[in-house]
């Protein structure tokens, strides 16, 4: 597991909504927070049963998604 803080203000549930149609899911960290306010810009990644090359691919529609959307 990682766990990731993006870029500040940025809303990783619209980020999981645009993952998600390319095959790509992560929980946003918001869930793990016990006030409705934090947690927004923070994601935590599970790749323990996928193989390099596909955390790799993974990781880089990942990036592709969150720099379009800042």
């Amino acid at each position: 597991f990682l766990w990731v803080e993006g870029p500040k203000g940025i809303d990783m549930e619209l980020i999981f909504a645009r993952s998600l149609k390319k095959n790509i899911a992560f929980v946003p960290g918001k869930h793990f927070y016990t006030q409705q306010d934090r947690g927004m810009e923070t994601m935590r990644l599970n790749y323990t049963m996928a193989d390099e090359s596909t955390i790799d691919k993974a990781i880089k529609v990942l990036s592709q998604v969150v720099r379009s959307s800042i």
